[in-house]
C-alpha cells in the first residue's frame, strides 16, 4: 500500500451486492443476465450477492433459488421475508449480510449497468467511504429519459432532500450506491426510515457521520415499468425528509462525530 493525497490506497476490493426485490418474476432474468454476463474489474472481487426479497408472493423468490443452483460464477443468498415493508428496510436487512470491503445495493431492473462499477473503482482504492452514481452532474448519461412530469418531480425531491437535510448531494434517488464497510457497518443500523426516503437518510446519517461523498457521473436508462407510484411515494418521501428532523433533534440517531465532512463531485 501507498499513500496518495493522504488516503491510503488499497489495489484490492472485495465487493458484495445487495439487490432488494419486491415481485420482480417480470424482470429478475435481466438482473440474472447482467450479473452472469459482467465482468468486474481485475482489482474487484465480488464477495457475495445477496438479492433481499421485500415480501414477495410471485415467482421471484423461486426464481431466485432457481439462479442459487445454476449459478457457478457468485456466492448468491436470499433474504426474504413475508410481509412487504419497503426498500429502505429491504436494505438494512441487506447490508447486515454484506461481507465486502464496499457493499454496492443496484436495482434489479438494472437501470444503471453493472459495468459503471468501474467509474467507482478509483474511490473505492482510495477507501473513499460512500459513492453514489449520479445521473444530474456533468458526465452521465441518460440512454432512456423519464417522462418530463418525473423528472420535474425527481429534480424537486432532490432539491427539497438537500435543503431540508443540508447534504449537498444532487441525485439522491439513483439506484446505485456503494458503501465502505465502515460506511455500511455504521450507516444502516441507525436507519428508520422504511421506504423510498431511506436513499436520502443513509445520504443525511453519511454527513452526519462526517463520511466522505464522491458522487459520480454514470450511464443510465429509465425503466417505464418502474415500481414507484409517483404521487403516493412523493408525498409519503416528503413526510419522510420530516421524520429524519424530528429524528435527528430527538437525538434517536445517536450519531458520534467522527472527523471532518467533506463532500466531492467529480
Amino acid at each position: 500500500m501507498k499513500q496518495c493525497d493522504h488516503l491510503t490506497i488499497d489495489l484490492m476490493k472485495s465487493l458484495s451486492i445487495v439487490i432488494p426485490v419486491y415481485n420482480e418474476e417480470q424482470r429478475i432474468k435481466k438482473c440474472f443476465n447482467a450479473l452472469e454476463k459482467f465482468k468486474p474489474p481485475k482489482e474487484v472481487e465480488i464477495d457475495r450477492v445477496i438479492f433481499v426479497s421485500d415480501g414477495s408472493d410471485d415467482l421471484t423468490n423461486s426464481k431466485i433459488k432457481s439462479f442459487i443452483l445454476k449459478s457457478k460464477k457468485y456466492n448468491v443468498r436470499l433474504v426474504s421475508y413475508r410481509q412487504n415493508k419497503g426498500r429502505g428496510y429491504a436494505l438494512k436487512l441487506g447490508m447486515t449480510e454484506a461481507t465486502g470491503d464496499y457493499a454496492l445495493w443496484l436495482d434489479a431492473d438494472m437501470s444503471t449497468p453493472l459495468s459503471q462499477v468501474n467509474k467507482f473503482l478509483p474511490f473505492m482504492k482510495k477507501n473513499i467511504p460512500v459513492i453514489i452514481g449520479s445521473r444530474k452532474i456533468k458526465g452521465a448519461v441518460t440512454t432512456k429519459r423519464q417522462p418530463l412530469h418525473r423528472i420535474l418531480l425527481g429534480q424537486g425531491f432532490s432539491k427539497l432532500s438537500e435543503i431540508m437535510l443540508e447534504v449537498p448531494v444532487g441525485d439522491f434517488t439513483c439506484g446505485f450506491k456503494a458503501f465502505s464497510k465502515y460506511a455500511y457497518s455504521a450507516i444502516f443500523p441507525k436507519c428508520k426510515i422504511n421506504g423510498w426516503g431511506n436513499d436520502s437518510e443513509t445520504l443525511f446519517l453519511a454527513k452526519k457521520f462526517n463520511l466522505l461523498i464522491a458522487e459520480v457521473p454514470i450511464i443510465w436508462r429509465n425503466d417505464a415499468r418502474s415500481k414507484v407510484k409517483i404521487l403516493r411515494d412523493i408525498f409519503v418521501s416528503f413526510f419522510d425528509l420530516c421524520k429524519i428532523r424530528y429524528y435527528d433533534v430527538m437525538g434517536l440517531y445517536e450519531i458520534k462525530k467522527l472527523g471532518d465532512f467533506a463532500f466531492e463531485s467529480v
